[in-house]
């Protein structure tokens, strides 16, 4: 799951913009409970509710993690909006073409 092995890159490139904007996403798809919504906003940094919003939604499933790639793909964010390689996730192994 690109969440689990982009976890530090999504953290590096999280903003307060592109959190709010994931945050009203899986909000306005009803796939975030106001509790949840609510615990995510209460840590006091970027990185923390970045943090928090990562856990929720590997509990929440793959509908959730998929709102976050997406997201993050449309504003950008290195790596995940280059094509989404891999190469550090052990279930997504790097394939290599030879050159002919």
């Amino acid at each position: 799951m690109a969440l689990t092995c982009q976890r530090q890159t999504i953290l590096n490139c999280m903003t307060e913009g592109r959190l709010n904007h994931i945050l009203d996403v899986l909000r306005s798809q009803q796939m975030l409970s106001r509790m949840d919504y609510e615990t995510i906003t209460s840590y006091p940094t970027v990185t923390g509710r970045a943090r928090a919003l990562l856990d929720t939604c590997l509990c929440l499933g793959e509908r959730a993690a998929q709102v976050v790639v997406t997201v993050l793909s449309v504003t950008k964010c290195s790596p995940l909006g280059q094509g989404s390689h891999y190469s550090d996730c052990p279930t997504h192994p790097q394939v290599t073409v030879p050159s002919t």
